[in-house]
């Protein structure tokens, strides 16, 4: 096994701030399965499944709650997520050994992404547009 980093996880959080936690779910379940399709096809299955409970769970705990403890609750929360669903799905594919071993490298994406995240949600929180949208949505009972 090997790692595979990107900065998806940094768009999945970027996501569960301005979306409802099952739309951005839907879109992380999905747009991270895409990317796996053309990266390594292996993991498309996993990471749908990995990614949408990982961005759901972030939007239940940050979404209605956008202050910066709780953003860091849900990144570092679904982190664990994500590591826990690939070190199973590895270790049952790979061999646990090989799993352990990938720890470590699998978790500088999320930690890396968590310390981006804190900065752009941040300035995401100060554009009109964004806020305007949030609350919208927030009174929208059929959204």
């Amino acid at each position: 096994a090997y790692g595979y980093l990107n900065c998806g996880d940094l768009f999945i959080f970027c996501t569960c701030f301005i979306l409802k936690p099952r739309y951005s779910a839907t879109a992380a379940a999905i747009g991270s399965s895409i990317a796996d399709l053309v990266a390594f096809p292996l993991y498309a299955p996993v990471t749908f499944i990995v990614k949408g409970l990982m961005a759901f769970v972030c939007g239940l705990i940050m979404y209605k709650r956008p202050k910066i403890q709780f953003n860091l609750l849900a990144f570092i929360t679904s982190g664990i997520i994500m590591l826990a669903g690939y070190f199973v799905f590895e270790g049952f594919y790979y061999g646990w050994p090989a799993a352990i071993g990938n720890i470590p490298l699998s978790a500088i994406q999320p930690a890396v992404c968590t310390v981006v995240a804190l900065i752009v949600v941040d300035i995401l929180k100060r554009i009109p547009q964004i806020v305007a949208y949030r609350n919208r949505n927030e009174n929208d009972k059929y959204n």
